[in-house]
C-alpha cells in the first residue's frame, strides 16, 4: 500500500503489527495537528538548513519516504493543501 505509512485500519485489516508514531500526521512537519502553508515553510527552512528537522517532525515532512527531506516534500503538501491528488496519504496518522 503505502509502506511505511500504511493507515491503521488497513494493518488491522490485514493482522499487520504497527506503532502509532506520537499521533503524528503524515505532512504534519510542525507537529500542529494541521497540514498547512506552515508545514511547508518548516521544510523550506530545512532544506536551506536554517532550521533543521529531527525525530518524528523529520519522518513527517518526508512525505514520499525517501530519507530526505527537501523541496519536493514541500511541493506535495502544497499540492496537497491546493486539494490535487498527490500520492501520498498525507493528513494520515503515521506508523511504522
Amino acid at each position: 500500500m503505502y509502506g511505511a505509512f500504511s493507515t491503521p485500519s488497513f494493518a488491522v485489516e490485514n493482522n499487520i503489527p504497527y506503532v502509532l508514531l506520537d499521533g503524528i500526521m503524515l505532512g504534519d512537519a510542525n507537529g500542529d495537528e494541521v497540514i498547512d502553508i506552515s508545514d511547508v515553510t518548516y521544510i523550506q527552512r530545512h532544506a536551506a538548513e536554517l532550521e533543521l528537522l529531527s525525530g518524528i517532525y523529520f519522518k513527517a515532512a518526508d512525505v514520499d519516504g525517501n530519507g530526505v527531506v527537501d523541496i519536493s516534500d514541500a511541493t506535495t503538501i502544497q499540492m496537497f493543501i491546493a486539494d490535487l491528488d498527490v500520492q501520498y496519504p498525507i493528513g494520515v496518522v503515521m506508523t511504522q
